[in-house]
Order: C-alpha cells, then structure tokens, then sequence
C-alpha cells in the first residue's frame, strides 16, 4: 500500500481501494437478495455509530471501537448493496453523506467529552480534528455543488476512521492518534482547497485577443445553431449593438423573452426612455 502523492487524487492506493471494492460487491449483491435497502443500512450504520459515541464517553475504548467498526462496515456496504439492487437514488447518496457527517460528530464530540475533565491537551486536539474534518467534507461538497472535482486528499473519511480505531484499540495510542489526525486533517483540507481552486481559475485570453474578439468568435458558432431557430446574430454595429447581440447569444431564450430582447429598440416616447430622461 502506498500514497499517491503526484496525481489529484492524494488518497490510499488506487488498488487498495479496489482491493476493498471486490470484497464488498458480492456481499451487497447477497443483501440485496434478502430484502435489505442501502437507506436500511445507512441508518442501522448510524445507530450503531453514535451508540459506539455513547460507550467512548463511558471510558470502554474498546468496545466502543468494536461497536463503531461494525457501523463503519455496515455504512460501507450500502452503495454496493444499493448498485447491486439498482437503486440508486440522490435521496440515498444525500441520506448517505448526512449520516456520515452525524457519526463522525458523534464520535469526536464523544472524545472531547471524555477527555474534557482528564486532558485538556487531548480535549483541543480532538475539536481541532473535527473542525478539520468537517471543513473537508465542506470543501468537497462545495466543490461538487460548482461542478469541480473535490475528491482529493490524504485523509479522507475512511482514513480518518482507521486511525481512530487504532488510537481506541492501542492502549496509550490516543494522544498519537489525535495528533495524526489534526495534522492529517489540516493538511488535507489545505491540499483540496488548492485542488479545487486551480479548476476554479478563469482560463486567460489569447494574447492579442480582445473580449469582444471572443465574443464575435462565440457568437459566430452560436450563428450557426440558431439559424433554424429565425434569430438573426451578428456582430457589427454600434457598441450597444454589440452589447445587445451579445446579451441575446448567451441568455436563454425564455429568459429573454420574460426580460424583453435587447436587440429591440424602444421607440422615443416609451415608458423606458421617459424614465431615463428623467432621471438625467
């Protein structure tokens, strides 16, 4: 297993994720055959998860992992249960991501209630953790909702949880755990923020290349299309000519008709000049 540090994607080996798919196919394939839905497993994954939380407060480190490892695992199946059972859903991935937000909370809101009366040190590391956690998830879901690729970093949900669950079954191993997760986690968030706002950038202009050059360029392609459609496009005339041709390009047509077509011009006496002419 190795990090993949030069490609977008800085997450666990392509291989070893796919290494995981192949084991978790065929069992969603089986649970879909007995009845079970993804949205089922979604939220017995998070009773389990925030029941795994309530135990951590008790001190049970241990069985808290273990009670927390079977939620995870159960969580972790139903996008190949819901594949295999062909229903996907945006309700099912929007339930999904909601329940995984709740459990991690859960689960570091639980550690900072623990050692908020024993360690103050593990208590601020354990927010931190969370801050960061949550500003990943944000950064990607934010990202997505652009249309950008926000799949990127090192620690990731899966990553974060794996780590967690060394830090309760390892004894002594907390503090170690919170620091690589705040360090992870810090990381990451700033290595998707610069992911992200790189697609994000405007491509520059052609050297030598003027808007309105563009414009013109853009606006003969559209010419093209809408020729069936009786709009006439052109790209001479006057400046606000050439503001209206080009507002007409680009806006869809409903738009324009609810707005009013900018190409047409108002004779003297409408409602529109007056104002202006007031105004003035």
């Amino acid at each position: 297993m190795r990090l993949s540090i030069g490609g977008p994607h800085l997450v666990l080996d392509v291989r070893f994720r796919e290494g995981i798919e192949k084991v978790v196919r065929p069992v969603g394939r089986l649970l879909a055959r007995l009845g079970l839905t993804a949205n089922r497993l979604t939220v017995l994954g998070l009773v389990l998860n925030i029941l795994a939380a309530a135990i951590l407060v008790t001190g049970r480190f241990v069985v808290a992992a273990v009670v927390g490892g079977v939620g995870s695992i159960i969580d972790m199946l139903d996008g190949a249960t819901a594949k295999a059972g062909k229903a996907t859903s945006r309700r099912g991935a929007f339930l999904d991501s909601v329940a995984d937000r709740i459990s991690e909370t859960a689960i570091f809101a639980a550690m900072t209630w623990y050692f908020s009366s024993r360690s103050t040190r593990l208590a601020v590391l354990s927010v931190l953790a969370l801050g960061f956690s949550l500003v990943i998830s944000y950064e990607r879901a934010r990202a997505e909702s652009l249309g950008l690729d926000g799949k990127s970093g090192l620690f990731e949900r899966g990553e974060r949880l794996i780590v967690i669950g060394l830090g309760l079954l390892i004894p002594g191993a907390m503090e170690i755990a919170l620091w690589v997760l705040v360090v992870g986690t810090a990381v990451t968030a700033i290595q998707r923020f610069i992911y992200v706002w790189r697609q994000a950038e405007p491509a520059p202009a052609p050297v030598g290349v003027t808007p309105y050059r563009i414009a013109e360029t853009r606006i003969g392609r559209r010419r093209d299309q809408s020729a069936d459609e009786g709009e006439e496009i052109g790209a001479g005339g006057s400046e606000s000519e050439r503001d209206a041709t080009v507002f007409n390009a680009f806006v869809p047509r409903r738009m324009r008709e609810r707005f009013g077509d900018r190409s047409q011009k108002r004779p003297p006496g409408s409602p529109g000049r007056r104002r202006r002419a007031r105004g003035a």
